[in-house]
């Protein structure tokens, strides 16, 4: 079966690389695993021998033929053709209720998407092959910190594992990839995810520029912030601190990351 581009279709098929990722994910016999783009289940094959359970879910209708047929002989394998960034949420979905840990080759263009929905819907600890690129945007620390960094860091704490070139691949990408861990954390209570998410959103709306430039000056020196630091010199407290006082009860962040009163 031919891997489709327009679905950003790069199969993992170093075998070596399969077992260092499940490896860093920590994978058991005691898990029962959601697989995230099982492709042809290169990965699947391996996490049915180690795990109690594995959900494969592909959304490519072409690829299940091939895809049943390399897991055949296995019967605690479930394959679900479906569009992961639409499952319920865990809770709600009989299918994931003994899911523990979430594992995947990630198609580069739903990285993004993915995540978000992996902190919405309170996902458990997760492991995923994405390009490296994003990997350093997800894993960032203060000073190479960005939107993603500090968003993921409020629920989850980030690893960066071991860079994989791209001949591991079938087709082989243009780019280096990476392995990440996502363990997570226990987020605050009293903040609000989506508001959160829209003000980080503006706080980054302009990267290359000194804070000032997006956030009140004087709300920056009264909380011991240099207005001349830019968004990625900050560490995910200050940005917290910056959301708490430009955020009183009422006032209301857009989706846009524009400020909107009540």
């Amino acid at each position: 079966m031919k891997p489709k581009k327009s679905l950003g279709q790069n199969f993992l098929v170093d075998n070596s690389i399969i077992s260092e990722f499940l490896k860093v994910a920590g994978i058991s016999k005691e898990d029962s695993v959601l697989e995230v783009g099982a492709g042809s289940g290169n990965i699947t094959k391996e996490l049915a021998r180690k795990t109690k359970k594995v959900i494969a879910v592909e959304y490519d209708k072409d690829l299940l033929p091939t895809l049943t047929s390399n897991l055949s002989h296995l019967n605690n394998v479930e394959v679900l053709n479906e569009n992961v960034l639409f499952l319920p949420k865990f809770p709600s979905d009989k299918r994931l209720k003994d899911v523990n840990k979430v594992v995947g080759a990630i198609p580069y263009q739903i990285t993004s998407p993915l995540i978000h929905k992996m902190i919405y819907d309170n996902w458990p600890e997760s492991s995923f092959i994405v390009q490296k690129e994003v990997a350093e945007k997800i894993c960032g620390k203060a000073g190479d910190a960005s939107y993603l960094s500090n968003f993921v860091s409020f629920f989850y704490k980030a690893e960066m594992g071991k860079i994989i070139p791209p001949k591991a691949f079938s087709p082989a990408p243009l780019v280096f990839s990476a392995i990440i861990k996502l363990t997570p954390v226990n987020p605050r209570k009293d903040i609000e995810i989506r508001k959160f998410s829209g003000f980080l959103h503006l706080g980054f709306s302009n990267p290359r520029k000194m804070l000032n430039k997006v956030l009140d000056k004087d709300l920056l020196i009264s909380l011991g912030i240099s207005p001349s630091l830019r968004p990625q010199d900050l560490t995910l407290e200050e940005w917290l601190k910056l959301y708490e006082n430009k955020n009183p009860p009422g006032e209301r962040i857009s989706q846009s990351g524009i400020a909107d009163k009540d």
